[in-house]
């Protein structure tokens, strides 16, 4: 699980530093840097996938596109260095023969600059174990274009001219044994592993999820993820459907159920409407009558991926939402904050939430003050108001106490609700004495 993370000069952020919590809610005006926040997960995410860590997207089915450097880069200003920090805690079987006291926290840092062409000048970490005692390693890009690679050198295939890029490739080409063989200080492979896993748990969908399709082919095949926006949601649904042999509660069962309790459908269904079983309709019951669903309202096609997702993503998945919220109406909003917390306590997640929704926020202050279950409870809550400024974005902690109630409200979070208020009241009455007096 991710802990903490520190962003320096990353799109709208001059600093950040904040610590994350099992279920993290990011609020804030628009283009405030909220979404820049789940980006840099993403980006780290990027280059492992495509071992790549000068590439800021872009490719066929990437989930980002950054542009360039200078895009990416605070102000524009590419005479700046670009920084991402992580801490987390490893899962806590992370226990490895040979390595010593189990490692309780690890610490990531990578520094990209830019001189005509990207460069990533700089990965490290850190270990800290049970025993107290912690690794070190880092490998620097020195001012003459050579690296420095600690300990590095001998254990992989790698030169002094060896772009830092290949590195994570090449340490998951090595074996256990392999390092074990060895008479190196082996930390760093493990440290190296560790982050490569916990980047291959960020899930991601973004705000807008495609709309669904009247038909569907079953091809046989099982999607690996609902894709970052939705597309292959009624694909993982229907393999869900057709495999499910345990007599459990398949996906699409847990997903129909959500729904109900939200208002939305009364149940969800994957029809075959061919003899052979290759062609399938997803439709919706609503109030005793089947409709595709295609024709219902598009509340139900948006918020359908994030279910799916939460319940389809393996346990123990670092999953980031965008706007999940997005064209409900209040009471299913409100809902959704009830499904967040039920996934992160019953399915291990860790979510990490942009949001703008009052109704979301206000069941989950509800929840809390009423002790609903053993984890909705402050510390495993933590939210934050973004706002942009001229020397970049700012972020203020919102506290919220064992009765539900937040400490440092921001002013307008939600904006001037008890002033519109106010001032209904004031425009109804004066309508009213200048009515009275007229007649």
């Amino acid at each position: 699980m991710l802990t903490r993370m520190k962003l320096t000069n990353f799109k709208s952020w001059r600093e950040l530093d904040i610590e994350l919590a099992p279920l993290t809610l990011l609020f804030g005006t628009n283009s405030s840097g909220k979404t820049s926040i789940l980006q840099s997960l993403l980006l780290l995410k990027h280059g492992v996938t495509y071992q790549d860590f000068t590439s800021f997207g872009g490719e066929e089915n990437s989930v980002i596109d950054l542009g360039s450097y200078q895009d990416v880069i605070y102000k524009h200003q590419d005479n700046l260095g670009l920084d991402i920090y992580l801490d987390f805690a490893p899962p806590d079987e992370k226990e490895i023969e040979g390595l010593g006291s189990k490692i309780i926290n690890t610490s990531f840092v990578s520094r990209w600059a830019f001189n005509d062409t990207v460069v990533l000048s700089q990965m490290g970490f850190q270990a800290f174990r049970e025993d107290k005692t912690e690794e070190r390693r880092f490998i620097n890009r020195e001012s003459d274009g050579s690296y420095s690679l600690d300990q590095l050198t001998n254990l992989l295939n790698l030169n002094e001219s060896s772009p830092i890029d290949n590195i994570l490739h090449q340490v998951a080409e090595n074996t256990i044994e392999k390092i074990l063989s060895s008479k190196l200080n082996f930390h760093i492979y493990i440290m190296i592993i560790l982050f490569s896993q916990l980047v291959t748990k960020i899930k991601y969908l973004g705000p807008l999820r495609n709309f669904p399709k009247r038909t569907y082919l079953w091809t046989g095949s099982t999607p690996g993820e609902i894709g970052w926006r939705g597309e292959n949601t009624i694909e993982m649904l229907l393999a869900s459907e057709r495999g499910n042999q345990n007599g459990k509660p398949s996906l699409i069962q847990q997903v129909s159920e959500w729904l109900a309790k939200m208002g939305l459908v009364d149940k969800l269904k994957v029809d075959a409407i061919d003899t052979n079983r290759r062609f399938y309709e997803p439709k919706a019951n609503i109030a005793g009558t089947d409709s595709a669903l295609i024709d219902t309202g598009f509340g139900v096609s948006q918020v359908l991926p994030v279910l799916t997702m939460l319940f389809s993503v393996p346990k123990n998945s670092i999953v980031l939402l965008e706007q999940p919220e997005l064209h409900l109406h209040p009471g299913a909003q409100a809902h959704l904050a009830d499904l967040l917390l039920h996934v992160a306590e019953t399915r291990n997640l860790q979510l990490i939430v942009e949001t703008h929704s009052e109704h979301l926020l206000t069941r989950l202050q509800r929840r809390v003050a009423e002790e609903s279950s053993a984890f909705a409870k402050p510390e495993n809550i933590r939210m934050y108001f973004c706002q942009p400024g001229e020397n970049g974005s700012t972020i203020q902690p919102i506290d919220l106490d064992q009765y539900g109630q937040l400490r440092n409200e921001p002013s307008e979070f939600f904006g001037d609700i008890s002033g519109d208020l106010d001032a209904l009241t004031r425009a109804a009455l004066a309508k009213r004495r200048k009515e009275l007096a007229g007649g």
